[in-house]
């Protein structure tokens, strides 16, 4: 029996990497005297398909060099503490990258052509969207038609689930809200997982606070 349906392994590798390249993507350097802080930085940035950690850095005395040696197309400085010296950085020539500048008072100050200030204030989704806008904090315009297909496949006690991790609830707590086991939780976790693509709990988290809408499960 003859299969011509099958495209050779090596067209098959060839259209991914093409798709690889077409594909814009942003790299992006972490900046903290804080490890705790650059972690949970990471994790963030780790769940965007599109955005690329390309260094970090916790010593002052490195930040010039890692900014020549990863070339970033940002620089988020962690600078609460005013540790790093942002403005002279981006005055050097050769600076080709934007710097996001957290600090306690970020937002009141204003913006240039490469600084971007945020704060406390500012949220998940608003730090991505500054990233892929290059300035604009405001989400591009997106039509509220389009889905992701295998979210159709939810199932309202799915959904549910999600809106509850979302809210940091346990599987315990999670448990005793649905008038279920733990162990039918961890099961409808198990297929949100596999539905949406997702790896851990942290990253349903994230897609939950950002994505959730009433009215979009399967009955």
């Amino acid at each position: 029996m003859k299969i011509s349906c099958i495209e050779p392994f090596g067209t098959v590798i060839a259209t991914y990497w093409q798709g690889k390249r077409m594909a814009k993507t942003y790299r992006i350097a972490l900046v903290s005297s804080s490890k705790l802080f650059l972690d949970g930085l990471r994790k963030i940035m780790e769940f965007e398909a599109d955005i690329e950690v390309a260094a970090e850095v916790s010593d002052p005395k490195t930040l010039r060099n890692m900014v020549r040696d990863s070339t970033p197309d940002f620089i988020f400085v962690d600078n609460r503490e005013r540790e790093f010296d942002v403005d002279s950085l981006v005055a050097e020539d050769g600076f080709n990258s934007k710097a996001i500048v957290f600090t306690q008072s970020g937002g009141s100050e204003p913006d240039t052509e490469n600084v971007i200030h945020v704060n406390f204030e500012t949220t998940t989704s608003e730090l991505v969207n500054i990233i892929k806008n290059g300035r604009s904090r405001k989400q591009p315009a997106t039509n509220p038609g389009i889905k992701n297909p295998e979210f159709k496949r939810i199932t309202r006690t799915e959904f549910r689930i999600i809106q509850l991790i979302a809210a940091g609830e346990s599987n315990r707590e999670i448990a005793r809200k649905l008038g279920s086991s733990e162990k039918t939780v961890k099961a409808h976790i198990t297929s949100i997982f596999e539905k949406l693509g997702l790896d851990n709990r942290y990253q349903l988290m994230v897609y939950g606070k950002r994505n959730m809408t009433g009215g979009d499960a399967e009955a």
